[in-house]
Parts: C-alpha cells; sequence; structure tokens
C-alpha cells in the first residue's frame, strides 16, 4: 500500500487537510514522498532533541484513528528551531537524520536539500502564526 505524505504550513488540522488534498507543492506544501511518522519522529528527534521515542508516541497517539487521512500537528518547538536554523544547523541536522536510518526511503542528497526547505515552511508558518502538520494518506 503506497503512502502519500507532505508537510503543510496551516493554522490548523482541518486546514491541512484541504490543503493538502489540493496537492498542490508549494513552499507551504512540500510532498515528503511517502516518509511516515518514524521518519518525522526521527527529524524532530534530531532537531529538538526531545527523545525518538516521544515523537514517536506522540505522532502515533494523533494518529489513532481508523482515518484515511491525517494531518498530525508536529510541535511548536522544531517549527521555531527550523525557522531560525543557520545552514550549518540544518547542514548538521540533515546529516543527524539520515544517519538516524528512520529516513531510509530517501538518501542523503535528499534530506539535505530538503532541510532548507523546511526552514523556509517553517519561518512562513511562524509568520503567518500557523503551524507544520505532516499530512498522510492512504
Amino acid at each position: 500500500m503506497s503512502i502519500l505524505s507532505m508537510l503543510v504550513v496551516a493554522r490548523d488540522a482541518a486546514e491541512a487537510k484541504r490543503i493538502a488534498s489540493e496537492y498542490a507543492v508549494s513552499d507551504t506544501a512540500i510532498d515528503i514522498h511517502g516518509l511516515q511518522y518514524e521518519a518525522i519522529a526521527a527529524l524532530i528527534d534530531v532537531v529538538t532533541d526531545s527523545g525518538y521515542e516521544v515523537a514517536f508516541h506522540d505522532l502515533a497517539a494523533a494518529a489513532n484513528d481508523d482515518s484515511d487521512q491525517w494531518a498530525l500537528p508536529l510541535p511548536a518547538d522544531l517549527v521555531e528551531r527550523l525557522a531560525g536554523a543557520s545552514v550549518e544547523d540544518l547542514v548538521t541536522w540533515a546529516a543527524a537524520w539520515a544517519a538516524s536510518g528512520e529516513s531510509d526511503a530517501w538518501d542523503d542528497d535528499d534530506i539535505a536539500r530538503l532541510m532548507p526547505r523546511l526552514a523556509a515552511s517553517a519561518r512562513i508558518a511562524r509568520e503567518r502564526g500557523a503551524g507544520l502538520y505532516l499530512w498522510l494518506s492512504l
């Protein structure tokens, strides 16, 4: 079974689902090509040092219904750190995320190219008073 996944800037989960279901990739809707919450939990851990298990549990708990589509809010701390990240931070985080083994569907170069896009989306979210959501659809 194939899973669609995006990271979306939105004010709430309903808006994130609406934006993502239009599947219009932009600075505020990034196609992450099937990365699931395990990979995003590893990203959260790498950037915020919150612990993989905590991040994984929080995402899994938010996706605990029988729906075929979810919009899971990402931690505000992740958004703030990405929004304020330096180029060096992004390079360090990309390498650590790649080394986590949770993003095996992507190679190191793909992850390195994704990080600045995530930072740009986080800055947009901060400017709009919005959040970042992981959207998944079966």
